[in-house]
Parts: structure tokens; C-alpha cells; sequence
């Protein structure tokens, strides 16, 4: 009996080590025409079969958006998101008017079906999941421009986040920029369950000690 009480302290032990809430760093980088082209990208950001990173969202409702997605945990109600971020804009060539250049950051909606780390987040025509909030809209001055902020999703932990960038030309003039920054996203709330399949294995795990421990008792 103490020797099963000893594995089912080792098992809650670990579940609860695999649910303790992390903060994951992830980052991105892309550059741009003033007419919304992407010249180049890339960042930590979940990829398709071709390894594309960065995802063109033409049917959004305000203004076709890049995405790259980044996967966190399974989703949860009851859990929030904690979510922070950073970015630099910088010109590569710079136009004499200017650009509007909008940054997004957005999250799969609770109804989106659960995909994994695998994927693929919200895609193109899944635009009906996704939830945007703006944090950085206007003019680009002629200058290097950093950004920082944070928000907070109550109540709902989302499986994919995003980072969403779009630019509109205010000159005639072509121009490009690059934006890069990192993103940093944390569950807040009580500790996930582990799976089924998780809790199997770790159960196997438990056994298996035991049965080396009677063998050389």
C-alpha cells in the first residue's frame, strides 16, 4: 500500500509539473512594399507543408492581414491569456510620403476546432474563428519606430495566437519596410488536466517502477 501511495504521489507530482503555466517566447520578422507585397519572412511561428510562415488573410472584414501563427496549449474556458509583445519598423527604402502601416495581434475563437501543434491554426477561410484586437495603427515617420504593449484574454485560454501586420501605401512613390519583434504568451488559471493518453503513459511509468522495485526486494 505505501508502495502505491508512492506512485500516486509521484503521478500527481508530475501532472502537476506538466500543467505549471510557462511563458513562451516566440518571435517574428517580415518585410514589405507599401502596397502590402511581403519581400521576405520568417520567425518561430507554426509552418505549412511548403514551409510558409507567414499566411495572407484577404477576406478579413477590415483590410487583408499577414498572419503567422504561434500555437500555445489546448484550449480552456475558465483559463486567460496573458499576452505581451514588442516590434521595430524600420525602413529598407523609404518613400518621400508615407505609409499606414496597422499591427494586430489575434487569437483562435473558443468554437475553433482543436488542431494540436501540429496544426494549422485559423486559416484563409476560417476567418469566422478568428478575434483581432489593433495595437498599432497610423502614419510610419521617417524614422525607426519600437512598440510594446500587452492584453489580456479573460475567461478563455485560445489555442493559437497571432501576430497580424498590413500596410497601405500614402504615397505613389515604392517603398519598403521591415517589421520584426517577439511575442510572449501565458496561460493564467488553475492547472490544466493532462490528457488521457498523458496520464496512461505516466501511469505505465509508475508501474514500471514499482515492478522493478518488487523484483529487487
Amino acid at each position: 500500500m505505501k508502495r502505491m501511495a508512492g506512485v500516486a504521489g509521484l503521478l500527481a507530482l508530475l501532472c502537476a509539473l506538466s500543467a505549471s503555466a510557462e511563458v513562451i517566447e516566440d518571435t517574428f520578422w517580415i518585410e514589405l512594399t507599401n502596397e502590402n507585397e511581403p519581400l521576405a519572412g520568417g520567425g518561430s511561428g507554426w509552418q505549412d507543408a511548403a514551409g510558409a510562415q507567414w499566411f495572407n488573410y484577404p477576406s478579413a472584414p477590415d483590410r487583408p492581414w499577414w498572419n503567422q501563427w504561434f500555437y500555445d496549449h489546448p484550449p480552456a474556458i475558465g483559463r486567460s491569456k496573458s499576452i505581451s509583445y514588442e516590434f521595430t519598423i524600420e525602413w529598407i527604402s523609404m518613400p518621400s510620403g508615407g505609409n499606414d502601416i496597422e499591427i494586430a495581434i489575434n487569437w483562435s475563437a473558443p468554437d475553433f476546432p482543436v488542431t494540436g501543434l501540429d496544426g494549422p491554426p485559423p486559416m484563409a477561410d476560417d476567418e469566422e474563428f478568428i478575434l483581432r484586437q489593433l495595437v498599432r495603427s497610423g502614419d510610419m515617420g521617417p524614422y525607426t519606430e519600437n512598440g510594446s504593449g500587452s492584453l489580456e484574454i479573460p475567461d478563455y485560454n485560445p489555442e493559437w495566437v497571432s501576430i497580424d501586420v498590413w500596410t497601405g501605401s500614402l504615397s505613389a512613390q515604392p517603398s519598403s519596410f521591415s517589421i520584426s519583434g517577439t511575442i510572449w504568451h501565458e496561460c493564467i488559471g488553475e492547472d490544466i488536466i493532462p490528457e488521457p493518453t498523458t496520464l496512461g503513459l505516466l501511469a505505465l511509468g509508475g508501474l514500471g517502477l514499482l515492478r522493478r522495485r518488487r523484483r529487487n526486494a
